[in-house]
């Protein structure tokens, strides 16, 4: 066959022209697709956390703005593409011709750069804030008599409080509900039936839920705003929670489940009870399919290829993310800051003239 010459398809391609299903090939050069162009609309919201005039903790609201778009366009917009997988996964979007697959794929790869450029801009402001006392600190970097105060809470208002779970060939696999944040680690328990000269080991998954109902930061005694994150104290404290293991591979992970669940609005007309009708809604949200699962630390391939099977995703759902993934008590601090620092790292009150 002479090259440039395609040969007569037997069936309508979803690119030919057809009478019941025109397709302006022209017009695809002019548009673009309503997906990827969000997540260029979200991108300039990162750019405006990089914004050396604005001030530190604004900057930072920027990025928890730009945090919790994110999270609801995974939830919502790729959820509802993942729909449209498995229903009709042949229908081309009219802006870009690309099919739901090709537009979850082109959405996993342009997202992966978003997470390292968001890292890097939270990185940048943490450490610029520093100076001024707002310090969002890992355990290693407190001091000796705050290291003994989290402990002391840990034990008194934390360990109490908290619901460990263990998986292995007896207990199944648990729901992990949509945004909550969950530690886990690898445990080795010694099995007693078996001869102890052989210190043959079984593997066993252990996961905390971290409590909803307990603040996302312990605040540190002291004049200055520093404080640690509750995920990472639980993490610290592993050991106490599974005293009967040897705890390895701490880790934090939190899962975004498709919520592109609507209230039905015949349904409401014939009910009138738009509690319950709310209630079935986001009970479905709850049970819906993972769509993205982010990581704190790197995952062994063993691990990944464990999250994959369990959450029914692909490596490319999978993303790292070295910043927390909680960004809301950000807003709490600069709510709650001296006055001595508010002009510095904040924006003064709009008021209105008289």
């Amino acid at each position: 066959m002479p090259v440039g010459t395609l040969k007569k398809p037997k069936t309508p391609s979803p690119w030919q022209e057809t009478e019941e299903a025109p397709m302006d090939r022209e017009l695809l050069n002019y548009t673009q697709n309503r997906e990827l162009s969000w997540l260029r609309f979200d991108q300039r919201v990162l750019e405006e956390a990089r914004d050396k005039s604005v001030p530190l903790l604004e900057r930072m609201k920027f990025v928890a703005i730009f945090t919790s778009n994110l999270d609801e366009f995974f939830m919502i917009r790729v959820g509802s593409l993942y729909d449209m997988v498995q229903t009709d996964d042949r229908h081309r979007d009219s802006r870009s011709g690309m099919t739901p697959q090709e537009q979850l794929d082109a959405i996993y790869a342009a997202v992966a750069p978003l997470y390292k450029e968001r890292d890097k801009t939270y990185a940048g402001i943490k450490k610029e804030l520093s100076p001024y006392g707002v310090c969002g600190l890992d355990f290693k970097e407190l001091e000796a008599d705050e290291k003994k105060y989290v402990k002391k809470c840990f034990k008194e208002q934390i360990l109490p409080v908290l619901s460990p779970q263990i998986v292995d060939s007896s207990h199944p696999f648990p729901h992990l509900m949509n945004k909550d944040i969950y530690v886990t680690a690898n445990l080795k328990h010694i099995n007693s039936r078996k001869n102890k000269d052989d210190k043959e080991k079984e593997q066993i998954l252990g996961i905390v839920p971290v409590p909803t109902y307990v603040s996302d930061i312990l605040m540190l005694p002291g004049h200055d705003i520093r404080y640690i994150r509750m995920e990472k104290v639980i993490m610290e404290y592993l050991n106490l929670v599974f005293d009967q293991y040897e705890v390895s591979d701490p880790n934090y992970i939190c899962v975004t489940r498709n919520a592109d669940v609507s209230p039905d609005d015949e349904a409401l007309e014939v009910t009138d009870d738009f509690r319950k009708l709310m209630q079935s809604t986001l009970h479905k949200r709850r049970r819906m399919a993972v769509v993205r699962l982010e990581t704190a630390e790197k995952l062994t391939p063993e691990m990944q290829e464990y999250f994959c099977k369990k959450f029914k995703i692909t490596p490319e759902q999978i993303f790292r993310t070295k910043m927390p993934m909680k960004l809301d008590y950000m807003f709490s601090i600069a709510g709650n800051l001296p006055e001595s620092m508010k002009k510095a790292l904040v924006y003064e009150p709009f008021s209105t003239q008289t």
